[in-house]
């Protein structure tokens, strides 16, 4: 079996997403319940086979180290291999002109190739971790080997992220990716979901060449120079996929999971999406409850009216509250007869008795992560 080496981007955080990556960056924005948005990228890499994962960090990444730990709820707290957290680094003078940290991810792979150099496995996954999708890796990786590809990019025809913040690819008549547009004002065709997959030693002679022209991007950078040279071939996803590059994307792709069709894309038994384990008690829900169509972690108490909601672990709704459209993250607590509609509240939020919260579904109202109102 070709091993894969697991190489994860989690340091971006988007200003879009206002407060809710304030304390965190996007890879570890809560979502859907009871995850983060890497649990996905690091489930997709685990149902594949791959056992050796690094994680590459540069700020705000207390929360991510906080939840990933030792990698143990993905199987990757080994003895060989395992989950690897890769932090900023320093060039130390190697380079001129360089920041301190890195500035994109083919800096970010200068500063981790001794990492990558002493790993063993043949191929390289590279992946972003704030792409939400249930993805079999080790598909990509068969047709990558019986294509005869250099390089198979993963993208969508589906519109996933903001224009202005995504890469897509031009295709020329044999199906070749010929030409990549970044950042364009306008959706492409064939996004990127920001996922490679290429031998290892190809990566290291990348990487070479990119230090040697002193780029500091893979995408816009060193993958736009060797386009006419290697062959790059796409590998269309057709599942579903989400970007948070802003709060309005965020809300639209969580009310999203209200859909069962969507959770069943998602949520695949045969593909399953792993996360820290909490041992928590089930959800009570009380005579005077009302719940519709809403996603409800497990250790809440419901007493009042839930609806069109996800509610994640161990939030409160008091009796005469109402939680309608809205987005009540860890530990929340809804006091009496509060009324909230289209509110996304981050975790250990306290709403007090008699506040009335309405945003819309174009511009959601972010609650701050502690706050008490």
């Amino acid at each position: 079996m070709n091993s894969m080496l697991g190489l994860v981007f989690a340091y971006r955080s988007y200003s879009g997403m206002r407060e809710l990556v304030a304390p965190r960056t996007t890879a570890s924005v809560p979502f859907g319940g009871r995850y983060r948005a890497i649990d996905f990228c690091l489930s997709n890499l685990v149902n594949a086979g791959v056992t050796d994962v690094g994680v590459i960090l540069r700020d705000s990444y207390q929360s991510l180290m906080d939840h990933v730990g030792s990698g143990k709820d993905w199987d990757l707290s080994r003895k060989n291999g395992g989950l690897f957290l890769l932090p900023p680094f320093s060039y130390g003078g190697e380079r001129q002109n360089t920041a301190t940290t890195f500035s994109g991810k083919l800096d970010a792979l200068a500063g981790v190739t001794s990492y990558i150099r002493h790993s063993r496995e043949e191929y390289v996954v590279l992946a972003e971790g704030d792409c939400v999708t249930n993805i079999r890796l080790r598909e990509v990786l068969e047709r990558h080997i019986e294509t005869g590809a250099d390089i198979t990019a993963v993208c969508t025809k589906r519109k996933v992220g903001e224009p202005a913040r995504s890469i897509y690819f031009r295709l020329d008549e044999d199906g070749r990716v010929c030409a990549i547009d970044s950042h364009p004002q306008q959706a492409g065709e064939n996004e990127s979901l920001g996922i490679f997959i290429m031998k290892k030693q190809l990566l290291l002679e990348l990487i070479q060449t990119g230090r040697a022209g002193d780029m500091v991007h893979f995408e816009r950078g060193i993958l736009r120079v060797v386009l006419p040279r290697l062959r790059v071939l796409p590998y269309f996803h057709e599942g579903y996929a989400a970007r948070f590059h802003n709060v309005a994307m965020y809300f639209n792709n969580s009310m999203a999971l209200l859909d069962p069709a969507v959770r069943r894309d998602v949520f695949s038994r045969a593909n399953p999406i792993r996360t820290r384990v909490r041992d928590s008690a089930p959800t009570y829900y009380s005579d005077s409850a009302v719940v519709r169509n809403s996603l409800i972690a497990d250790g809440c108490r419901i007493e009042g009216h839930v609806e069109n909601s996800i509610l994640f672990r161990n939030v409160y709704v008091a009796p005469g509250a109402t939680v309608k459209n809205c987005i009540v993250m860890q530990d929340g607590q809804i006091e009496k007869n509060v009324f909230t509609e289209y509110i996304i509240a981050d975790k250990r939020v306290f709403i007090g008795e008699g506040n009335v919260l309405m945003g819309n579904a174009a511009y959601p109202v972010v609650i701050a992560k502690g706050s008490r109102l």
